[in-house]
């Protein structure tokens, strides 16, 4: 485990182009509440993070800031991809409309022709395991199955940034292992650079190739803990030892430099 204020990188992809950037990015709300205080890291293409810490330490401020939802106080955000996609934790699906139409809205409103915005519908279908689903209602569905409807919709934009904010977070353990299964298949085949944000220890090690541990608010990274495990990861890989052990690594940085036990 290690403990830096520099810009953060996984050695295996530091010769990668970054995608996304923060240089001592901070966020100050009205009212004089610091949700961050200055914060640098780097995303490599191809690289897939996550990032953990208390309640209302500026993780998801983070995400917000990367998709230009919201605008820093202070530092320098550099995305050097050409496009990013966004996962909430709600699905935000428009009730009235299938999952088909739901999942081509944004290219809808970007006036992609109707052809085009078929195809790339259908890709995005058949990638998240929708098929059968098209003319489908939101309320018809599970819950697992509205989180994938949300996962093609920003499909759809192909993607080279991912963000995801606690997408899983509402679901039950056996729905959430498997779509997070399902998110490294995705992972592999399109091997966007991806930042999950999540309060689970356990998904963000399967999940991410190095996992950053950040402070009480005002945020900042106070732990980086490496996942050496290569990529395909199959899900017998939650049992082993490395599993074990980058687990215990970061549960150690929660207790120990993110804020007293509990905290989470």
């Amino acid at each position: 485990m290690t403990v830096t204020d520099q810009v953060l990188e996984l050695p295996a992809t530091a010769q990668a182009p970054a995608a996304l950037t923060f240089q001592g990015v901070s966020r100050i709300f009205r009212g004089g509440v610091e949700a961050l205080s200055p914060t640098s890291l780097a995303v490599r293409q191809g690289e897939f993070i996550a990032i953990v810490g208390p309640s209302g330490c500026g993780k998801s401020t983070l995400l917000r800031l990367a998709a230009g939802l919201d605008r820093p106080t202070a530092g320098q955000i550099d995305l050097g991809a050409r496009s990013l996609g966004y996962v909430f934790q709600d699905p935000t699906l428009l009730p009235w409309r299938s999952v088909e139409a739901n999942i081509g809205l944004g290219l809808e409103i970007a006036k992609v022709p109707r052809r085009e915005r078929a195809d790339k519908v259908a890709q995005a279908i058949a990638l998240t395991g929708l098929r059968g689903f098209e003319k489908a209602l939101p309320r018809t569905l599970s819950g697992g199955m509205r989180m994938r409807v949300s996962l093609a919709r920003a499909l759809t934009g192909e993607p080279e940034v991912f963000l995801f904010d606690e997408p899983f977070a509402a679901l039950d353990e056996i729905t959430r292992q498997a779509l997070g299964d399902e998110l490294l298949a995705l992972f592999a085949r399109q091997r966007f650079a991806g930042v999950f944000v999540t309060h689970s220890v356990g998904e963000a090690v399967y999940l991410s190739s190095r996992v950053l541990v950040m402070s009480p608010r005002p945020g900042r990274i106070v732990a980086e803990v490496a996942v050496p495990t290569a990529y395909p990861r199959d899900p017998e890989f939650r049992f082993s030892t490395e599993y074990s052990a980058a687990v215990a690594d970061v549960s150690h940085a929660l207790r120990h430099k993110a804020g007293p036990r509990g905290a989470l």
